[in-house]
């Protein structure tokens, strides 16, 4: 899919699940898809894990992560679900009934087109552009502007790395803006 594609999913999700508020209520958009959130001890080096069994969907996430990381890995489980990522894993686990899709906080993962895809959902569903060009109106956002970037990421409860990722990618920055 094209980042328009999965941007337009994000919206139609979010339409569909949740009236216009900030932050975005990523975990009931998830109870709303019929999805139960399980925070897990997940080590290290696991954000987040997608497990599906029987017909029931369990976003497993890393409960000693900070509560804005745990916001976005929701919103990437969502995003590989959303994807129909788990029809095309090669990842079983025991005889085939159970299916988990893992994301890594590793270098090779973010190379990776479904996880580039999952993570360009979780920033459409948790920043949606609508919703930043509104909240930013006319002002110029400066790179270290630091109290307008706290205010902003504390107001979609995201880290400061999400957003400036996110108004990058929207090309909120440079020449054309």
């Amino acid at each position: 899919m094209t980042p328009g594609e999965i941007e337009r999913l994000a919206l139609e999700i979010r339409r569909k699940t949740t009236m216009d508020v900030l932050p975005v209520p990523v975990e009931k958009i998830a109870r709303m898809l019929g999805m139960k959130i399980q925070p897990a001890d997940l080590g290290d080096e696991v954000s987040g894990v997608l497990v599906i069994e029987g017909g029931q969907t369990i976003i497993g996430v890393n409960a000693d992560h900070p509560e804005v990381r745990q916001r976005f890995t929701i919103a990437h489980e969502i995003g590989h679900f959303i994807l129909q990522h788990h029809t095309h894993t090669d990842l079983f686990v025991d005889d085939g009934d159970f299916l988990a899709v893992y994301r890594r906080d590793n270098p090779r993962s973010r190379d990776n087109k479904r996880e580039r895809d999952a993570n360009t959902f979780a920033g459409a569903l948790l920043m949606p552009k609508d919703v930043l060009e509104r909240e930013l109106g006319s002002r110029s956002l400066g790179l270290f502007d630091d109290p307008d970037w706290k205010a902003l990421a504390e107001r979609f409860d995201v880290s400061r790395q999400a957003l400036l990722i996110r108004l990058t990618k929207l090309g909120f920055f440079g020449p054309s803006y």
